[in-house]
């Protein structure tokens, strides 16, 4: 670190040059500089306010700075003609005496402090606006780097990592100090390029323009933002990426791409048109989806054995997901749909809910603890509390989200073609024909359908409903029974 004071100059077109001076704190110990001949009465009482040491020295080491390089600069006869004022958000504002005019003046200033750094700027114009920043080349940056770097930031490609990181933080802590907003400006939301070696354009949510120039001294990062007003900058030339970048764009537009169409939902048929294959609504945990409230599975064999000669096609997002990521055996070796006498759709109403897997567990409950709903029916005799679906811990109601997502798994099948039964599994508190049924203790005081059970009885009145251990026979005869390929029917009528 220099000694004496380093003054940095730098000319740039659009507004006039901006003047910027950076000082080293130790340059107050050079010679003499009474409070009373370089500040205001009124900076002189804000002094005196001040109470820590280092406050005060880096305090007034910026305003001998600035008034310094004002004297130098002709803009002022007397370091007392020029007072750095602050608005009603805080930012410094230079309010100077213009001898010629005898009339005071606004300019535009900045002033920034990194110890033993103070970095001061000012730039004259009708509306000008200027921001600096000086910041330390620290590792802790990278830890940050999610809540400050944008997508739209790019750098000249100078192996650095960690100095592109300081150099794009000063100039969003620059702007941001030209704004006069702080950090309530979203940093991610401004967009910052480097045009040329020293050069940058910055860009804030609202799509402003801003010019940048920065440099380094030592381990610091030196920032200017300046605001040169309308069409004062020239169009914004991005420099071209390299090929690597552009192959690693394209491969990972290519990938989005494909994980698009495999998440699509698929198109629902003609509700007119006739199904020439018999489709049954089934719980995914029978299928040997891992969806249950554990994280695990409980396939079933008929089901199973049925898959295999099936078509399996998921209408609910999140069911069809969940089937991919379990890669099942049958997804593979069973026809496809155009080809299948049978056609199985999958449907877990938790994970269509949004609750997760893991997650806590769930019951039917009713009682004083239930708040009325229609969502599921009243137990006979119509005088009796509500069901609700609550967790088992009573922390929490499932009865809205899952009602919602069966609804919706219930308007997929119409729209569909409807639905030809159901496989269940039971004594869920959802697909259960006959779950278990608690009272506001948690005491087993009964049975009563889930929430998915009695809606698909109420919506498809005509199709039958099973449990994983009542299905009809002509419904688990495997496909190699008695004939290659034979049907349920087929083999039903062989001896």
């Amino acid at each position: 670190m220099p000694d004496a004071p380093r003054q940095l100059r730098t000319d740039l077109p659009g507004a006039g040059p901006f003047r910027a001076v950076l000082w080293h704190q130790d340059a107050l110990d050079e010679g003499p500089f009474p409070p009373e001949e370089w500040l205001a009465p009124e900076e002189r009482a804000e002094f005196g306010s001040l109470g820590s040491e280092k406050r005060r020295r880096e305090w007034l080491a910026a305003r001998v700075a600035l008034k310094d390089l004002l004297v130098r600069d002709g803009v002022v006869r007397r370091p007392t003609d020029a007072i750095v004022r602050k608005d009603d958000r805080g930012a410094p504002r230079l309010v100077v005496w213009e001898p010629d005019t005898f009339r005071y003046a606004e300019l535009a200033c900045a002033i920034s402090h990194s110890a033993p750094l103070v970095l001061c700027a000012y730039l004259r114009g009708r509306g000008a606006r200027v921001g600096v920043d000086v910041e330390r080349r620290s590792w802790r940056l990278a830890r940050l780097g999610r809540k400050f770097l944008s997508p739209g930031d790019r750098m000249l490609e100078k192996d650095d990592d960690r100095g592109d990181e300081t150099v794009l933080w000063s100039f969003k802590e620059s702007l941001s100090k030209l704004l006069g907003t702080g950090w309530s400006c979203g940093f991610r939301t401004i967009s910052c390029v480097e045009t040329a070696p020293g050069s940058c354009e910055l860009a804030d949510a609202d799509g402003n323009r801003y010019a940048g120039s920065y440099l380094w001294f030592g381990q610091h990062a030196v920032a200017v933002v300046w605001d040169p007003g309308p069409g004062q900058l020239p169009p914004l030339r991005l420099p071209p990426r390299p090929w690597w970048e552009r192959a690693a764009r394209a491969r990972r537009l290519r990938a989005l791409r494909r994980r698009a169409r495999r998440l699509r939902p698929a198109a629902a048929p003609d509700p007119s048109q006739s199904r020439a294959a018999k489709r049954l609504c089934v719980s995914a945990c029978l299928l040997g989806v891992p969806c249950r409230w554990k994280g695990d599975a409980r396939p079933c064999e008929a089901v199973r054995r049925l898959a295999e000669r099936a078509a399996v096609r998921a209408l609910d997002p999140a069911t069809r997901k969940a089937l991919k990521q379990s890669r099942m055996a049958f997804e593979s070796a069973g026809p496809r749909a155009g080809s299948a006498e049978i056609e199985l759709v999958p449907f877990c109403p938790e994970l269509a809910a949004g609750l997760g897997c893991p997650r806590p567990p769930i019951e039917l409950v009713q009682g004083d603890g239930a708040a009325p709903s229609t969502a599921l029916p009243h137990p006979p005799g119509g005088s009796a509390p509500p069901i609700r679906v609550l967790r088992v811990d009573r922390t929490g109601d499932a009865t809205d989200a899952l009602r919602a997502a069966c609804e919706a798994e219930a308007d997929a099948l119409a729209r569909a073609g409807g639905v030809d039964g159901f496989v269940l599994k039971s004594r869920s508190p959802s697909c259960g024909l006959a779950a278990p049924l608690h009272d506001a203790d948690g005491r087993e005081a009964g049975a009563a359908p889930g929430l998915w059970a009695a809606l698909a009885r109420e919506r498809f009145p005509g199709a039958p409903a099973w449990s994983e251990d009542d299905l009809p026979p002509e419904w688990t005869v495997p496909r190699n029974a008695g004939t290659e390929g034979a049907s349920p029917e087929d083999a039903k009528e062989k001896p």
